[in-house]
């Protein structure tokens, strides 16, 4: 599974200032609530995939109450992407409550609630989303809720989203959790590509080797000299092995965990 994400923070609203951070804990799923799957409805200014609002009621400006992570929705070719718009690590106003304070929140575009075609797009692209924060951050997939499910648990305002719109199209977030575990569980083979990060401490080294064996990676510990061990404090470049479609996922993954990391062809 790849995946692209665009990043156009919204550096204008007033979360994004405040610049506050959290160690995320989980991800809720919003669904936007109004009749406009486009993209340039909440996200300028245009990139020249996004459009042009010229309504200028986007959410990249001050005085805004509300912020997320990140929208999935069509560009103005008529095309679902995935925008991130606030750091991962940014505290965002999206769920009310204590939910701000753990969870990376995303929104889905709505459109009429009807069209099966757009449903499916952005179903898969929030699944995939999903699956990439669930790695990155390494997050319980019991910790992916959808709004309500927040206000449920008593740490999210009062909202029915996205459940009103999923159980439409015969989703539900227990199906995206079924799904996000399944493309978790997926392993990749024909290693090609590498990924390195060379200057790891040996016990920074084994820690990462160990979270991602568990993923089904090759991945090793490449002491510069072979006498080295954990004593000697000398760093040893860690190496994960795979395709790649999956080696740009590790790199992200990898930089955004604070790694300087090196993509090659094997």
């Amino acid at each position: 599974m790849t995946i692209n994400i665009t990043q156009k923070f919204l550096i204008k609203n007033d979360c994004y200032k405040a610049g506050r951070k959290i160690t995320p804990k989980g991800i809720m799923v919003h669904s936007t609530g109004a009749n406009n799957p486009k993209l340039s409805r909440y996200i300028q200014p245009d990139d020249g995939v996004l459009g042009v609002n010229t309504n200028k009621n986007d959410w990249n400006q001050i005085g805004l109450d509300r912020c997320v992570h990140a929208f999935i929705g069509k560009d103005k070719n008529g095309n679902a992407k995935i925008y991130q718009t606030l750091p991962w690590n940014y505290r965002g106003w999206h769920g009310g409550g204590k939910s701000n304070d753990t969870h990376i929140g995303f929104e889905i575009c709505e459109d009429g609630l009807t069209d099966p075609v757009y449903f499916a797009v952005v179903y898969k692209l929030a699944v995939e989303l999903c699956v990439y924060l669930c790695k990155t951050f390494n997050l319980s997939i019991n910790e992916i809720i959808g709004h309500y499910e927040g206000f449920q648990r008593g740490i999210a305002s009062n909202h029915s989203d996205p459940k009103h719109w999923f159980s439409r199209h015969g989703k539900s977030m227990d199906t995206l959790r079924s799904d996000v575990k399944k493309e978790m569980e997926v392993v990749p083979v024909n290693f090609t590509d590498k990924v390195t990060v060379q200057n790891t401490a040996f016990w920074q080294a084994q820690v990462l080797v160990e979270e991602y064996q568990k993923r089904g990676f090759k991945c090793y510990i490449n002491p510069v000299r072979s006498h080295e061990t954990q004593e000697d404090g000398f760093a040893c470049p860690f190496v994960v092995e795979t395709n790649f479609q999956h080696a740009n996922l590790v790199k992200m993954e990898l930089e955004t965990k604070g790694y300087s990391a090196v993509w090659e062809t094997i």
